[in-house]
């Protein structure tokens, strides 16, 4: 049979098995994201129009929904701020990055016909597993009923496309990358030059 590679997700396994609560700092202020089961969660990233501030400060209720409105009327925190917190909350309770998180769950929710029914009678249960954990299962699933419904071997590649295209990183991340790597490396040129 043909064989594919596919590019690594890079899931943390720690996601998939914890269920607590999430401490999320923003604007000089901590707000609590109660320990939710996937299907809270996938309310959010699974409608037809993700509405991104419904992760955060969404689930962590009116209180943090206004401290962050506060925060940013007040010059405390922008709307930058806020994008990469949710981003970061997504990355820390999905095991994923955000995007692949993202690009999954749209994938799903344009597959839901084929896909929901494989979950289902694979047991995947979102009502009592963390975010990371059911990802994991519907990431499984998509492959597995993708790759049973190829036609032809070289239907195959499909997979390995969809793969690449789920964890490419947007280029705002890629050049957000290259800037960390271009101050680490300015940083260690001065310290040379310090002999240190």
């Amino acid at each position: 049979p043909p064989r594919i590679t596919l590019a690594h997700t890079e899931p943390d396994p720690l996601a998939s098995l914890c269920t607590g609560p999430l401490l999320v700092s923003f604007g000089g202020m901590d707000y609590d994201i109660p320990a939710y089961p996937a299907v809270t969660w996938l309310k959010v990233l699974l409608a037809e129009k993700i509405n991104l501030e419904a992760v955060f400060p969404g689930l962590a209720g009116l209180d943090a929904e206004l401290g962050v409105n506060l925060a940013i009327a007040n010059g405390k925190a922008t709307q930058e701020d806020l994008e990469q917190t949710i981003y970061d909350v997504l990355e820390v309770a999905s095991g994923r990055r955000w995007w692949v998180t993202i690009r999954l769950c749209m994938s799903l929710r344009a597959h839901w016909e084929w896909v929901g029914g494989a979950m289902a009678r694979n047991g995947l249960d979102p009502f009592s597993v963390p975010l990371g954990f059911w990802l994991d299962g519907a990431y499984s699933t998509m492959i597995h009923e993708m790759a049973q419904a190829a036609a032809e071997p070289e239907d195959l590649h499909k997979i390995a496309d969809w793969v690449k295209a789920l964890t490419t990183p947007p280029a705002s991340e890629v050049r957000k990358e290259a800037d960390d790597t271009m101050d680490r490396d300015a940083f260690l040129a001065l310290a040379r030059q310090h002999g240190r």
